[in-house]
């Protein structure tokens, strides 16, 4: 792209990817390695792997709709990031995510 002029970018949908896997490094394994056996870190990480499954799941779509497989709009126009289908999905999906991790992380602690 960048040799035809074009702007090259990290599609919003690859946050998601880039997001869960940040988040099950940190969230997920690390309270493990540094607390092992606590059951507050089993609690962080199991609430880190919830949401980052959420993230993941929902970059399925968000991706599809970023190269209009699903969803189109806007015609032949040049396609932008984000693509409206793929921020709304991908907004969808971090708020889903984050409100699984909440779930999990409460009904966890209170186990």
């Amino acid at each position: 792209m960048e040799d035809e002029g074009e702007v090259t970018w990290i599609p919003r949908a690859d946050t998601l990817v880039l997001a869960a896997g940040v988040l099950s490094l940190i969230g997920g394994v690390l309270p493990l390695l540094v607390a092992a056996g606590s059951r507050v870190a089993v609690a962080i990480s199991s609430s880190a792997c919830a949401a980052s499954v959420a993230a993941l799941a929902g970059y399925i779509p968000a991706t599809l709709a970023h190269y209009r497989l699903i969803l189109r709009s806007g015609g032949a126009r040049p396609r932008g990031n984000p693509e409206p289908a793929e921020k709304t999905i991908a907004s969808w999906t971090a708020v889903v995510s984050v409100a699984l991790a909440i779930v999990v992380l409460t009904l966890a602690l209170s186990a």
